[in-house]
């Protein structure tokens, strides 16, 4: 609670709810797991379901739950890890959580401050999963046991293939989801920056927020490796980046990044640059160049381009402003 008073702030539910979980996020399978292989990959890269095997055996785990015989303790345990695993999956959900036209995160948005602070309720998810291969490794146990206890029959002779079966059918449930390849956003090295970093490093002299004219259009963390990269950058420049993801910089950054997605230049996105005070615009070689038109009442003032093809704008919206030089 100490770290989130510091850092709080409400979230809009627009932008909650882009980072929330859907049914389709549970019912797919990960792209790496070998349902996912058999019968085609998914697009979608936040998929939740921890492979159907898996849930299975999460069932029968749940299932023994009632049985006479169970050990208590197991019983117990089961029964927490369900009731966790229920809570967590429905958290996930956020405000697409809806029982009819009753919404259970909106009501917990108004009415309890530390939920509003909240900005993935996605990550609820990884507790869901956590909790239901627990109880698939319950799930796994017994079923192991079982074979390996069976009695033998008239028809069946369990003795010739129940350890073989038991070690195919644990080796299958341990590799149905392997995990997925990690993306890591390394540091920057300090000694050799971009061209326009070192720019912006030696006209010290420029005050105002900056803006890099990259806007990207996913909802994870990994899709803004250009602005994460580019926002450790400040340490040099000593200038504040209002790029930001999600909603976790300025909360009007969901609006800016779509309006100058779909219409760049415009006198609605210099707007919005205006009520942030940006005065430098970063255009990487990828984004549009801006129209050779009057932008009045706003100017843009090319200071430089680098050899890797930034340019670096002042941005003026007004008589009195003056360039950096």
């Amino acid at each position: 609670m100490t770290v989130l008073s510091r850092h709080g702030s409400h979230r809009p539910l627009e932008t909650v709810a882009a980072l929330s979980a859907r049914p389709s996020d549970w019912l797919q399978t990960p792209p790496h797991a070998l349902e996912g292989r058999v019968f085609g990959q998914q697009n979608s890269r936040r998929v939740f379901n921890p492979g159907w095997l898996r849930a299975l055996l999460a069932g029968v785990a749940i299932a023994r739950i009632f049985a006479k015989r169970q050990d208590l303790d197991i019983r117990q345990a089961s029964l927490l890890l369900t009731t966790i695993a229920c809570l967590a999956v429905c958290g996930s959900f956020g405000p697409n959580l809806k029982i009819f036209a009753f919404s259970p995160w909106s009501c917990l948005h108004q009415s309890v401050s530390a939920v509003s602070w909240i900005r993935s309720p996605y990550r609820f998810a990884y507790v869901a999963q956590l909790a239901i291969l627990i109880l698939s490794g319950l799930g796994l146990n017994f079923c192991v046991y079982g074979l390996l206890a069976a009695k033998k029959t008239n028809v069946v002779n369990p003795g010739v293939y129940r350890v073989p079966a038991s070690v195919l059918f644990a080796g299958f449930v341990l590799v149905e989801v392997l995990p997925a390849q990690p993306s890591l956003v390394l540091t920057p090295n300090l000694k050799n920056p971009p061209d326009w970093v070192q720019y912006l490093s030696r006209n010290r002299e420029m005050n105002g927020p900056i803006l890099i004219l990259d806007f990207p259009s996913g909802k994870q963390v990994i899709e803004y490796d250009r602005t994460v990269r580019a926002m450790l950058w400040q340490s040099q420049f000593h200038l504040p980046l209002v790029n930001g993801y999600s909603g976790f910089f300025p909360e009007n950054w969901v609006k800016l990044s779509h309006v100058w997605r779909t219409s760049p230049y415009s006198r609605e996105a210099f707007e919005l640059l205006r009520r942030d005070g940006v005065a430098i615009l970063i255009r990487p070689p990828g984004f549009p160049p801006p129209p050779d038109g009057d932008l009045s009442p706003f100017q843009l003032k090319c200071l430089t381009t680098t050899s890797s093809g930034v340019t670096v704008y002042r941005l003026t919206w007004d008589s009195n402003s003056r360039p950096i030089r």
